[in-house]
C-alpha cells in the first residue's frame, strides 16, 4: 500500500520527506521485529525514491540481528531497539554481486539510510524509519507483489487504453462546454444590444422618478458619458448630500459613476476623508494614474487610489462664478458636484485617462444655474 501511495505522490510532484515521527499515528501494540518488511521508498537528497515494482528489497529484525536483501545483494548486521529508538551498526556484511543500474540505485539509497536510522514507527501497518532530525528516510510494507517486465508492459498497455478513453470523454465534455458557452455568449450579446437600444430612452423616461434635486443634478452630467442612471438614496450617502445618482456609462473601462450634489464644505470634507482613508497624500496631482496623489484647488479636486481590487478616481467640481443654487426645496450657496468613478479592474492609468478625456473642459456644472435662478443664469466648470 505504501508503495502505491508514494508512487502517486511522486507522480504529482517532488515531495520532500519531512513529516516528524512524533506527529505520525503510532500503533503501540506493533513491533518491527519478527516481520519480513519489504522496502517501498527511501529518501534521496530530501525527496522520495520509489522502489521499482520488479525489485524486492527486504529487512528482517530478530533478537538484535538484522538481515535482508537490497534487491540484488544479501546483507547481515546488528541493531539496537529501545522503545521507539532504533539504530543499526554501520558494520554491515554484504555480498558483492554486480547489480544492474536500477538495483544499484535502490541498494545505495537503502544502505545509506539504514545506518542513519534513529527511530521507528508503524503507521497503518507500514514500517517507517526516521533519522535523528525526525524526517522519514525509509518506508516498508509487510508484503509486496514483485512484477516482472512483462507484467509491467501489460499494465502500461492497459493504462494507455484507459487514458485514451479518458481523453475521448474529455473531448466530448469540452465540446458540450464550448457549445454551452457559445449559447450563453449569444444570449448576453442580445441582452447587451437590447440594453444599449434602451439606454437613451431609459435615461429620459426615468426622469419622472427623480426628485427635483436629482433632476437638477442630472442636468449637470454630460449626456455623452451619462449612460443609464438611477437615484441613490438612503443613509449611506456622504454627509451633506442634497441629491445623488448612479450612472453606468457602458464602457470597457468604467463600471459605475456616482454623482453627488453638495455644498462646497461638505464636498471638501468628503473628498479629503476618502483620500485620507486610502493613504493618499495632499497637494499632489494624480499624475499618470498613480494611486498616491491628489490635487485640491479652491474650485476643484482630483484623486485616485485602488480599493477592493478596483481602481477609483474621485473628482470635485465647483463652477466658477456659481455661488447659489435652488435644487428643489434646498438652497445651496456654494454648489459642488462630487464624482466617484469606479473602474472594472485595478488598473488606474486607463481609468484616469478616460476620466480626464471625458471630464476635462466639459461643462459638468453648466446647467446648475437653470432659468429661474437669476443669480446664476449659467454656471460653467473651469476644471
Amino acid at each position: 500500500m505504501i508503495r502505491a501511495n508514494l508512487t502517486r505522490l511522486a507522480l504529482g510532484a517532488a515531495l520532500v520527506i519531512s513529516v516528524p515521527v512524533a506527529a505520525a499515528a503510532q500503533d503501540d501494540a506493533a513491533t518491527p521485529e519478527g516481520v519480513e518488511w519489504h522496502l517501498a521508498g527511501y529518501a534521496v537528497d530530501g525527496e522520495i525514491g520509489i522502489v521499482p515494482w520488479h525489485i524486492d528489497a527486504t529487512l528482517l529484525l530478530e533478537d538484535g540481528a538484522a538481515s535482508g536483501s537490497t534487491g540484488c545483494n544479501q546483507f547481515t548486521g546488528s541493531y539496537t531497539l529501545d522503545g521507539e529508538a532504533l539504530t543499526f551498526d554501520p558494520a554491515v556484511a554484504m555480498t558483492r554481486v554486480a547489480c544492474p543500474a536500477d538495483q544499484s540505485a535502490v541498494e545505495d539509497g537503502y544502505m545509506a539510510n539504514l545506518v542513519s536510522t534513529a527511530t521507528w514507527a508503524i503507521e497503518d501497518g507500514d514500517l517507517m524509519l526516521a533519522d535523528a532530525d525526525g524526517d522519514h528516510i525509509l518506508g516498508f510494507e509487510r508484503s509486496v507483489i514483485a512484477l516482472t517486465t512483462s507484467d509491467v508492459a501489460a499494465l502500461v498497455a492497459t493504462l494507455a487504453g484507459q487514458q485514451a478513453e479518458i481523453d475521448q470523454l474529455s473531448g466530448r465534455v469540452d465540446n458540450v462546454r464550448i457549445g454551452t458557452l457559445r449559447d450563453r455568449i449569444k444570449t448576453l450579446e442580445a441582452q447587451v444590444k437590447k440594453l444599449q437600444g434602451q439606454q437613451s430612452s431609459t435615461s429620459n423616461s426615468s426622469r419622472t422618478s427623480f426628485t427635483a434635486a436629482e433632476q437638477t443634478l442630472l442636468k449637470g452630467i454630460p449626456t455623452r458619458i451619462r449612460g443609464t442612471c438611477s437615484a441613490l438614496r438612503g443613509s449611506g450617502l456622504p454627509r451633506g448630500t442634497v441629491a445623488a445618482v448612479q450612472c453606468r456609462p457602458g464602457t470597457d473601462v468604467v463600471g459605475e459613476m456616482a454623482y453627488y450634489l453638495m455644498e462646497h464644505r461638505d464636498a471638501v470634507r468628503t473628498f479629503t476623508s476618502v483620500m485620507g482613508a486610502h493613504g493618499v497624500p495632499e497637494r499632489f496631482r494624480c499624475s499618470a494614474g498613480r494611486p498616491s496623489q491628489f490635487l485640491l484647488h479652491p474650485n476643484s479636486a482630483e484623486g485616485c487610489f485602488v480599493d477592493g481590487g478596483r481602481a477609483n478616481v474621485r473628482l470635485m467640481y465647483m463652477a466658477a462664478g456659481c455661488q447659489q443654487l435652488d435644487a428643489g426645496s434646498t438652497h445651496l450657496t456654494s454648489p459642488v458636484i462630487y464624482v466617484a468613478i469606479e473602474g472594472k479592474n485595478r488598473r488606474i492609468s486607463p481609468l484616469y485617462a478616460w476620466t480626464r478625456d471625458r471630464h476635462e473642459g466639459s461643462a459638468v456644472t453648466r446647467v446648475i444655474g437653470a432659468p429661474g435662478q437669476p443669480l446664476t443664469p449659467v454656471c460653467e466648470s473651469d476644471f
